[in-house]
């Protein structure tokens, strides 16, 4: 709780102090408390990214997702989110043309399968 200028002058010198360090603590704890939902954003993004990591798929399972994003993208579907959708087409077709030194950023698992990770083009921007 803030002090008034005028509770303050009439406390002693150690008593001011003290006002000024609860007022200070106060501040402070709000601020804080401000920032829980950036952490809980950060915390879900880390969780987010750690699952991905660990998604594998085959070339089938790349053949499927990108006739479903294309028939999506021919039906209307997916007309609002266009740009991701070619981005994630384009991903999959590296992933697809293989050689593995070739990628940006393989990730064979132990199967041998890539894991479709995004690159830097096709991060999504979260809207504040």
């Amino acid at each position: 709780m803030a002090f008034r200028k005028k509770s303050l002058r009439r406390m002693s010198p150690t008593a001011r102090k003290v006002a000024r360090l609860a007022g200070e603590l106060d501040s402070v704890s709000r601020r804080l408390k401000n920032l829980i939902p950036d952490f809980q954003l950060l915390d879900a993004d880390s969780q987010a990214l750690q699952t991905a990591r660990q998604i594998s798929f085959s070339d089938s399972d790349l053949w499927g997702l990108e006739s479903a994003l294309n028939h999506g993208l021919q039906d209307g579907y997916l007309l609002d989110n266009k740009e991701w959708v070619e981005a994630i087409l384009e991903r999959i077709g590296q992933l697809r043309k293989r050689p593995e030194e070739d990628l940006e950023d393989p990730m064979p698992d132990s199967s041998g399968n890539l894991t479709l990770l995004p690159n830097e083009d096709t991060r999504i921007e979260r809207p504040e």
